[in-house]
């Protein structure tokens, strides 16, 4: 079944080097009258309306294709948040450390108290985008190790 669509908007690169295309489209097959976010790809040898879409944006099919531009810096409130989320996960793992039948070692305590005092240590912490990784990564904070 081939799949058609009745509409293409706003098309963006997904990364500098222009070889994914993020677009609105209203898929026919889609239930709701409304467009849906789909990443186009020249590649995607398994689905032709990819490779199709993707073509034809580049021709210029649904207006000029805008250039990335890299997410923006998470800071503030937002930063402390997923730096509580990030902090509360590693010190989840790190329970096995003071289990009641073991004896944690003054490492491992220091360990666990430097987590728990990094939104404190840490209060200008924010993430940044880093396009080799295309992650978000830290920085101004240094995180804890054993």
């Amino acid at each position: 079944m081939a799949i058609t669509y009745t509409g293409v908007r706003n098309p963006v690169w997904t990364n500098p080097e222009h070889t994914q295309i993020d677009l609105e489209v209203n898929f026919d097959h889609w239930t709701e009258d409304e467009y849906i976010l789909f990443t186009a790809d020249p590649n995607d040898v398994g689905e032709p309306h990819s490779v199709e879409l993707y073509n034809r944006a580049v021709a210029g099919d649904f207006g000029p294709v805008s250039e990335f531009v890299p997410p923006a810096d998470i800071t503030g409130d937002n930063a402390m948040a997923l730096l509580r989320v990030e902090r509360d996960r590693l010190l989840e793992e790190s329970d096995w450390m003071v289990l009641p039948d073991r004896t944690a070692t003054a490492e491992q305590l220091a360990y666990r108290q430097a987590l728990r005092d990094l939104p404190s240590d840490y209060p200008s912490a924010y993430m940044t985008w880093d396009q080799t990784t295309r992650d978000y990564v830290w920085s101004n904070v240094t995180w804890p190790s054993l």
